[in-house]
């Protein structure tokens, strides 16, 4: 990328609650999970590594400097399962608050190469 060039990222919030439960909890509940929830086959299931999914972290990418930063949010993902669902559509609407806006789903981060290789925060 050359220096002034934008990236664009679009990756998933380390701390939305699906995204933590996923970290934190072994591999193979996971893909059970992913398995019953999603349908998903284990050859769809990829291993994971969280290392740009946090605001901290994306504003902390050196050689780049933040233009835009936003936590956004995402559509209930536990349709098949009406109670989980009811809760998970609530703790999204809550995500509304600005209090909770970087408990959102997603981050999408617009950083800007910069020629001094240092890091700024917009």
């Amino acid at each position: 990328l050359s220096d002034g060039g934008l990236f664009v990222i679009h990756t998933p919030n380390l701390y939305y609650f699906e995204v933590l439960a996923a970290h934190l909890l072994p591999s193979g509940i996971v893909r059970k999970v992913a398995r019953s929830l999603d349908g998903r086959e284990d050859d769809d299931i990829f291993k994971t590594y969280y290392r740009m999914n946090t605001r901290r972290a994306l504003k902390g990418l050196p050689g780049f400097r933040v233009v835009s930063l936003d936590p956004v949010e995402t559509a209930p993902q536990l349709g098949g399962v009406p109670f989980l669902n009811l809760i998970e559509s609530l703790l999204i609407r809550s995500f509304r608050w600005k209090l909770l806006r970087d408990f959102r789903a997603d981050w999408i981060a617009v950083l800007e190469k910069t020629a001094d290789n240092t890091t700024h925060s917009g």
